[in-house]
């Protein structure tokens, strides 16, 4: 308690008669969703961003146990990586009068 967030640790247990390589996980900023044949697909949003490029999964046949891990990713750093990807200029978010009338 009272550390900081430094990654997160997604942990699933795999249903015997699923095959492991058939299983396909998405890691993106705000969320996991792991997806099995014959299964409703798991979906876990999080409460902070994760670095989906350095995310990370590990299966156990023994266990059938999939733990998906990806670091913390700061909100500071999400903005500076998107305005180097699209320019500084065109990250701004413009708004005029009428955006804010009820």
């Amino acid at each position: 308690m009272n550390r900081p967030v430094t990654d997160v640790k997604v942990i699933v247990n795999v249903p015997e008669g699923v095959d492991p390589n058939a299983i396909r996980a998405a890691i993106v900023m705000e969320g996991v969703t792991v997806e099995m044949p014959t299964r409703r697909p798991l979906e876990v949003r999080l409460p902070f961003n994760v670095d989906g490029d350095l995310a990370t999964a590990e299966y156990v046949m023994t266990t059938r146990v999939l733990t998906i891990s990806a670091p913390y990713k700061s909100y500071e750093d999400v903005v500076r990586e998107y305005e180097e990807r699209v320019g500084k200029e065109a990250a701004k978010v413009k708004l005029d009068s009428s955006f804010l009338e009820l």
